[in-house]
């Protein structure tokens, strides 16, 4: 079942004519290796968009990436600012956003808010810390009361409230000055290919 639908959402990229062919080429090669028979130990990534939200001022995160091992831990954000061709200044941020159940699965299509990065402003490293330790107490109970048959609010698979995630900051991509690409990263510290964040300015 999981399978079919991972193989149904990717055939949705590669047919669908609106979606850029970058993309495409990587939601083909995602089907491929879910047709061979060894299981890929590194992540990859579809795509990645960035788009204003309903709500003025407020923007989104798209995304699909695929992971057969189903040991997904965060995103990897890499924002490089530049001036007539040189770079001036360079962002590297780890989100761990997978944290919140035990196993991700196969194929991970979300849609996340972001907020766009101000000058200067950081990823909050201590709320993050807060949020991940929360996420595991929480799979983690849920892992315990199945041993022992108790009745808890949370199953490895339920997900922490998504409202209780912090910030995730991001710049716009702009062309010729700020470029921002995107990698998934699992537990081991094995990443897939960085790849772009497009924006996506059909809300506008």
């Amino acid at each position: 079942m999981v399978r079919t639908f991972s193989v149904s959402e990717l055939k949705k990229v590669v047919e669908h004519r609106v979606f850029p062919a970058a993309w495409q080429e990587r939601a083909k090669v995602a089907l491929c290796e879910l047709n061979t028979r060894e299981v890929s130990t590194k992540p990859m990534f579809v795509y990645a968009m960035i788009s204003r939200a309903d709500e003025p001022g407020e923007y989104l995160l798209t995304f699909m990436c695929f992971d057969e091992a189903r040991d997904l831990r965060g995103l990897r954000i890499k924002e490089r600012q530049e001036n007539a061709g040189e770079a001036i200044g360079s962002i590297t941020e780890d989100y761990p956003i997978f944290v919140d159940y035990l196993e991700s699965w196969t194929l991970e299509r979300r849609v996340i808010p972001v907020t766009i990065r101000q000058a200067g402003q950081r990823k909050d490293e201590g709320l993050w810390l807060e949020y991940e330790n929360r996420c595991l107490r929480a799979v983690v109970e849920r892992v315990l009361a199945s041993k022992h048959k108790r009745s808890v609010t949370t199953t490895p698979r339920d997900r922490v409230s998504i409202r209780g995630m912090p910030p995730l900051c991001m710049s716009l991509p702009e062309p010729n000055h700020v470029t921002v690409q995107i990698c998934a990263y699992d537990k081991t510290g094995r990443e897939s290919t960085w790849i772009n964040v497009d924006y996506w300015p059909y809300n506008d």
